[in-house]
């Protein structure tokens, strides 16, 4: 009997692992999906029922990874082809700026030239996450291990008159010692966008703070602001595209809602992750890990 009992304990293991496994690996593979992310394919199961849903979700992926790739390279060859019109007008407009004296009319002028300014910044930023997004493109790009206290004292430099005309005190925890592998340029975008970002949000008079923390597998660095905050409801969306939490606030504040979206990728390109801590009416942290080189 204890024989009996042994044996079908086995077998029932046995099944329900050969059962479960293929599950797992759908499960795994559609939330890859789920995210954008269509480059994984299941392998052949033994079980017909589930060989023929890997199929199936393998050709679907195929699918929708030829669509991104398509819609990632009309999205650049557009904004390739708006670049030169939008600067042809910006440089009109200063013209018009030169020759008319009419109040009313200067302020038109104003709107105009406003507008095309946030036509071009949404064009720069996606032209930067149409080339970091290209495979090819990323594979070109160049890391080494470098200071990163160069990085950030780079950016609080280049964001210095927003700093001052908000009067936020800037505070730097960056050990001079702390390597990282990367490309300096893309890293200076996405740490520029996070400090812009937290700027934006933050009251006047207000403290943002760099903390940079340095671990035998990872380095991390958190920007944190004392602003606005951001109800979690919204961390699962927060970097993707043109995505806002507030659509009248950040119009008003201006921005293109694109800017987590590439600080997003290019911390991926450098083998990193990201992630939000917030509270509404307390501030907003970012907080970036880095894995170290092996």
């Amino acid at each position: 009997m204890l024989i009996i009992s042994l044996a079908t304990l086995s077998i029932s293991y046995y099944l329900s692992r050969r059962l479960t496994a293929p599950i797992k690996n759908v499960e795994n593979i559609s939330y890859k999906y789920s995210k954008g992310d269509f480059s994984s394919r299941l392998n052949e199961f033994s079980v017909v029922e589930f060989n023929n849903l890997a199929k199936s979700l393998n050709k679907m992926a195929s699918e929708l990874d030829k669509l991104e790739g398509i819609r990632k390279e009309f999205v650049s060859n557009v904004s390739h082809e708006l670049k030169t019109p939008i600067t042809s007008i910006k440089g009109y407009i200063e013209i018009l700026e030169d020759m008319i004296k009419d109040k009313s009319q200067r302020k038109y002028l104003k709107i105009m030239n406003t507008n095309s300014d946030r036509l071009n910044n949404i064009i720069d930023d996606l032209l930067i996450l149409s080339r970091i997004e290209n495979v090819d493109n990323a594979k070109g790009l160049k890391f080494k291990l470098a200071p990163l206290s160069n990085v950030i004292d780079s950016v609080v430099s280049e964001c210095a008159a927003l700093i001052d005309s908000k009067e936020i005190e800037i505070f730097v925890n960056c050990s001079n010692d702390i390597l990282i592998n990367q490309n300096s340029m893309m890293m200076h975008q996405a740490l520029s966008n996070l400090l812009n970002n937290s700027i934006k949000y933050s009251q006047d008079k207000s403290k943002i703070y760099f903390i940079v923390e340095d671990t035998d597998s990872y380095t991390s660095i958190e920007v944190k602001d004392e602003g606005i905050g951001i109800n979690p409801k919204h961390f699962e969306r927060l970097f993707e595209r043109f995505y806002r939490v507030d659509e009248s606030r950040s119009r008003d504040i201006g921005g293109t809602g694109l800017g987590l979206a590439i600080v997003k990728h290019i911390i991926l390109l450098h083998n990193g992750t990201i992630d939000v801590q917030s509270k509404e009416g307390y501030g907003t942290s970012f907080i970036i890990k880095i894995q170290k080189l092996t």
